[in-house]
């Protein structure tokens, strides 16, 4: 009797950690509807890709902004040679005004955008620690969009791990009014990361989650078990219409598109 109970034990256990995980990781395949209330302003498409250091092919990234009709592009791992590449070709006529901080390494980040951008103040200090690039978008008809190209540094041990925290508690919390917030990069982190957790219950929303497509992966694009490291935030005023993912060619990772709903301008 103490031998099948001791076998029932475990079972009950592993089968308690199952249903844990189905309640927690189902939502994510669900939808969550529109903010209430409705946001009544311009629609946007933002993108966000990883270029590792600067090797994706030029052409398939333009060719899914063209494709995909996007606003706003956030570039990670953006090098000075990468910078002109994307100048000379037609992203660069697509998206004519940028921010970017382009490096020789993994730190570049940069900002393409299809409307006038100012360049914003990133909080915190300048690097690895915090956002590199902010910008506010203008929209036609007075719409304003703040915009962080995010990257913070891979979970590879304690310290990055901490840092990542530290990255995602500097971004400000969502506000009540002003213009809408949108988040766009590779964040290093999933939806199960508790600084992640605690950034979205800042007035945040994951499109992918809101979408019912909180389980599309990411990263790697070959090597398996692929992660979702990528992701589009918005303030939870803006309304997500529609979110996919697609292999870059010669990067990592798989870029992320959003379709939104802004706010209005009043």
């Amino acid at each position: 009797m103490l031998l099948a109970l001791g076998r029932r034990i475990p079972g009950a256990l592993a089968a308690a950690a199952t249903v844990a995980l189905i309640v927690i990781v189902a939502p994510r395949a669900l939808p969550d509807g529109a903010p209430d209330p409705a946001p009544e302003g311009p629609e946007l498409r933002a993108m966000a890709a990883n270029l590792y250091v600067g090797s994706a092919d030029p052409d398939d990234l333009r060719d899914q902004v063209v494709e995909g009709e996007i606003d706003v592009l956030s570039v990670v791992e953006l090098t000075p040679e990468a910078v002109a590449e994307i100048r000379r070709s037609d992203v660069g006529e697509l998206l004519p005004h940028r921010v970017v901080d382009a490096q020789p390494d993994a730190s570049g980040t940069g900002l393409f955008s299809r409307y006038p951008l100012e360049q914003l103040p990133a909080p915190g200090e300048r690097g690895f620690d915090l956002p590199t690039i902010a910008a506010r978008a203008s929209l036609p008809g007075g719409t304003l969009v703040d915009v962080y190209s995010i990257h913070p540094p891979p979970p590879t041990n304690a310290t990055n791990a901490a840092t990542i925290r530290r990255y995602l508690e500097a971004i400000p919390s969502a506000a009540a009014d002003g213009p809408a917030r949108l988040l766009v990069g590779d964040f290093n982190a999933t939806l199960d990361n508790d600084s992640l957790r605690d950034l979205l219950d800042r007035g945040y929303v994951d499109a992918a989650d809101a979408e019912g497509a909180g389980l599309t992966w990411t990263w790697r694009q070959s090597v398996h078990p692929p992660v979702t490291l990528d992701h589009v935030v918005a303030d939870e005023r803006v309304e997500v219409l529609d979110f996919g993912a697609a292999n870059l060619e010669g990067s990592d990772h798989r870029t992320v598109q959003a379709e939104l709903r802004l706010p209005g301008s009043g």
